[in-house]
Formats: structure tokens, C-alpha cells, sequence
């Protein structure tokens, strides 16, 4: 059983592993997207907002859609009084997030980012099409080809690696005890020869 055990853990590892990379970079580049560089296309900047300030991003500021924000609206309000302006339909709206500006992402075809106060302000539209390709391969969905199947096995084989990897961790250390009881056992039976 340890042979079969040992052949499965290598080729899940070898197949999964290209899957386990990609949902990792693509993981690392959505955390921090800055990474990626330009490519963000403005389609409208209120005036008197600067794009640093309208596009702030922290990932460890998230707060909670629940209440209401510091100076106003809570995050479904504030989304509900931006989709007044006519830049973004709610039937549209595909992620919103809180970075101390809300951050809404639209379900179009470029992955819209709609920036908003919590007033329900626009600050910023824009796209990022280098980000919005990132997003759709970390989570499946690239056009109209869904592609869930894939991360779904890099999860499958994700445990399978790791369920594998413990059996055998388990009965190589159960091994190694053996035979270390078995050499103490014969190292207590040796007598000294008398000369």
C-alpha cells in the first residue's frame, strides 16, 4: 500500500501543482494590485478628487457592511444612493468591498470599478483589464468559459496532497520508531568478551 500511496502522491502532486501555482499567483496579484502595474483606464474622476485618493486601497481595512460608515451611509446604502447617479444599474453590481471609500465592481464585460464616498458619491469609474484578467482566472470565470473545474481539482488535489502526504508522514515516523527500538533491543544484548 505505501508503493501505490507513494505513486499517487507524486502525480496528484504533479498534476495539481501547475493548478495550485496559478491560483496562487493570481491569489498574491489580487491582494496586492498594485503589483500589476497600470493599465487602469479612468472613464470619470470627480472633480477636485485626486486618483490617489479616490483609489485607495487597503486590504487590512476592510469594516463591516453591517453598520454605518464613520461620516455616513452604510455600505448597502451608500451602494443603493451611487447607483442613483446612473453610472452602475444594482442589477450590475458584482462585488462591493469597503477600503474606507466603497468599492464597487461591476458584472460587465471589463469589470467596471465604480469608486464611491460614503455619501454614495462617485469619485472615480474606471477599468483594469490586467486586474479583471487576474480576477477571472483566480476564480474561474475567463469570458464566457467557465473554468471552476480547474480550481476545483487544484482544491481536490490539494488534499489529496495533503491527506497522502500525512499516511505516509505517519508510517515513515512509525518506521523509523521500529527500527530504532529494534537497534536499542540489540545494543541491550551485546555482551562485553572477556579477554
Amino acid at each position: 500500500m505505501r508503493r501505490w500511496m507513494r505513486h499517487a502522491h507524486l502525480y496528484i502532486g504533479l498534476f495539481s501543482s501547475a493548478l495550485i501555482l496559478l491560483l496562487s499567483v493570481t491569489g498574491l496579484l489580487f491582494n496586492h494590485r498594485g503589483w500589476m502595474g497600470g493599465g487602469e483606464t479612468v472613464l470619470y474622476e470627480a472633480p477636485g478628487v485626486s486618483a490617489a485618493s479616490a483609489g485607495g486601497h487597503d486590504h487590512g481595512g476592510h469594516r463591516s457592511a453591517k453598520g454605518a460608515g464613520p461620516t455616513g451611509l452604510s455600505l448597502p446604502e451608500a451602494v443603493v444612493a451611487g447607483a442613483r447617479s446612473g453610472f452602475y444599474r444594482l442589477s450590475d453590481v458584482a462585488v462591493v468591498m469597503d477600503h474606507g471609500v466603497v468599492h464597487v465592481i461591476l458584472n460587465d464585460e471589463k469589470r467596471t470599478n465604480v469608486l464611491l464616498d460614503r455619501q454614495g458619491r462617485v469619485l472615480k469609474v474606471y477599468t483594469n483589464p490586467v486586474a479583471a484578467w487576474v480576477r477571472a482566472l483566480h476564480t474561474g470565470r475567463v469570458g464566457d468559459t467557465d473554468l471552476t473545474l480547474l480550481t476545483d481539482l487544484g482544491a481536490v488535489g490539494m488534499i489529496a496532497l495533503t491527506g497522502t502526504g500525512i499516511v505516509l508522514s505517519v508510517k515513515t515516523l512509525a518506521t523509523q520508531r521500529k527500527q530504532k527500538r529494534k537497534k536499542k533491543g540489540q545494543a541491550g544484548t551485546l555482551l562485553p568478551t572477556a579477554l
